[in-house]
């Protein structure tokens, strides 16, 4: 029921408004055209397929992913800010994924502090924390154990498996000895001869006065690889040596890093595997191998590693809900596989060095390898009794398999046994033999005549 002029006006000031917004917006529109050709027309970067820099209106182009691509196909580099922006995201996403490792490894680190902390304050109680945790993996207590110290051998009549431990230890510890001192000397040669090298070509060149010979040798001694591995071995095998006879049901032997200086042998690897020295040899060449070639240590940083790759790859992880599960079950299985193959290449390292050293001290290689074919049959028998066929999931195992090890022995004793080295150290063990003998006949002659005199 409006009147005609009012409805007049009212249409009129609608499209006043109207024009208004409208020609505003297109003044905003010419403005940012405007500001995009002069960005474009001195933009340092070339047009692909043309020549200068700039590219003229752009009225027609589109923006795709990262790139301007024009109606002619030519794309456009992007702008400085756009470069920067790129960088930044992927820096902080890299930020993101790395700070969790890092977090983990702090983690990692103070554990190990507080840990050398206690040891540091309590030792003793320390060591034997430790020691109760390895009689627990071993099914045993401690009215379980008997331990001779290296070298007691000679004055220990009690337990004969602990006797006999003692005895070839104290063998194998002699002959490892010898290994690594020789190995180390020839290190230090080897760098002695570059240093005299390197000071003999700075003779030439008029460059030795202001260098001291001592302090260069001493620098590339330090500086050197092979040296520091070799005097690391010298010190892991230095100090008093015990020997450890845990009575388990557990066949194993085997030293520990936590527990220096120990070899730990279980009653169980006599009953089952051990019948002879020549065996029992081998197998604590084996396991003093290990602390030579430092396979604790190297072990532990290598799980550390892997543990550190697996939060990686998970905190980048980009499946969710039941696939996130899998995809940790897929990295727990994969760290494990890798762990274990590193295992068993030690453990390959480990018999080759551990058969060189029951041979220097005179024993019988051959004869001894036999105890990895009784192991070969024990996990047949196992498999019988159990169901469980160990051997088709030999890369899950930290060993590699009896049977394989036995025949690679079997190749190695062609080479390393005891005639190989029977003008060196064998001689040398066979002429202790021969006074230990001696000095026994003495004393058993000079204890007849005291009790025919009185």
């Amino acid at each position: 029921s409006t009147s005609a002029p009012f409805r007049l006006v009212c249409c009129n000031k609608i499209l006043t408004r109207s024009s208004s917004v409208a020609a505003s917006t297109v003044r905003r529109s010419n403005a940012r055209t405007t500001l995009k050709q002069f960005s474009f027309r001195n933009s340092p970067w070339p047009v692909a397929g043309g020549g200068g820099g700039g590219v003229g209106p752009i009225s027609r182009q589109k923006w795709v992913g990262f790139q301007f691509r024009s109606s002619t196909g030519g794309v456009v580099a992007p702008a400085r800010v756009s470069r920067i922006r790129v960088w930044f995201r992927v820096f902080v996403r890299g930020v993101k994924y790395a700070r969790i490792p890092f977090l983990a490894f702090s983690v990692y680190m103070l554990g190990y502090q507080k840990g050398v902390i206690d040891y540091a304050r309590n030792p003793e109680g320390y060591e034997d924390k430790i020691f109760g945790s390895i009689l627990c993996e071993m099914d045993a207590d401690r009215s379980d154990v008997k331990m001779v110290e290296d070298g007691q051998w000679k004055h220990y009549h009690g337990d004969y498996f602990l006797e006999k431990v003692a005895h070839v230890g104290h063998d194998i510890l002699k002959v490892a000895k010898k290994v690594v001192e020789a190995n180390l000397n020839q290190s230090s040669d080897r760098v002695i001869e570059e240093a005299k090298r390197r000071m003999e070509k700075l003779e030439k060149e008029q460059k030795m006065k202001d260098v001291d010979p001592y302090h260069l040798l001493n620098e590339m001694l330090a500086e050197d690889a092979k040296v520091n591995f070799w005097r690391e071995s010298k010190q892991r095998l230095d100090g008093a040596w015990k020997y450890v006879l845990i009575d388990s049901e557990i066949p194993n032997a085997f030293v520990s890093e936590t527990l220096p200086n120990r070899v730990f042998v279980t009653t169980a690897l006599f009953r089952h595997f051990i019948s002879n020295d020549d065996e029992l040899a081998l197998v604590l060449g084996h396991e003093i191998s290990h602390v030579i070639l430092a396979h604790g240590s190297e072990g532990k940083v290598w799980q550390m590693f892997l543990h550190l790759v697996e939060i990686l790859l998970l905190s980048i992880d980009p499946s969710e809900g039941l696939l996130s599960f899998g995809f940790m079950s897929l990295m727990g299985f994969s760290r494990t596989a890798l762990g274990q193959m590193h295992s068993q290449v030690n453990e390959s390292q480990a018999d080759e060095l551990g058969i060189k050293l029951a041979a220097m001290a005179c024993y019988d290689t051959k004869q001894a390898a036999t105890v990895f074919h009784k192991m070969h049959l024990y996990d047949v028998q196992m498999t019988e009794e159990t169901g469980i066929n160990t051997t088709t999931l030999s890369f899950m195992s930290s060993h590699p398999p009896s049977e394989d090890r036995y025949e690679e022995l079997i190749l190695l004793s062609e080479e390393e046994n005891k005639h190989k080295y029977e003008d060196s150290t064998c001689a040398s063990l066979r002429s202790r033999l021969n006074d230990l003998m001696h000095w026994k006949r003495k004393s058993t002659v000079a204890a007849m005549t005291f009790t025919q005199d009185k």
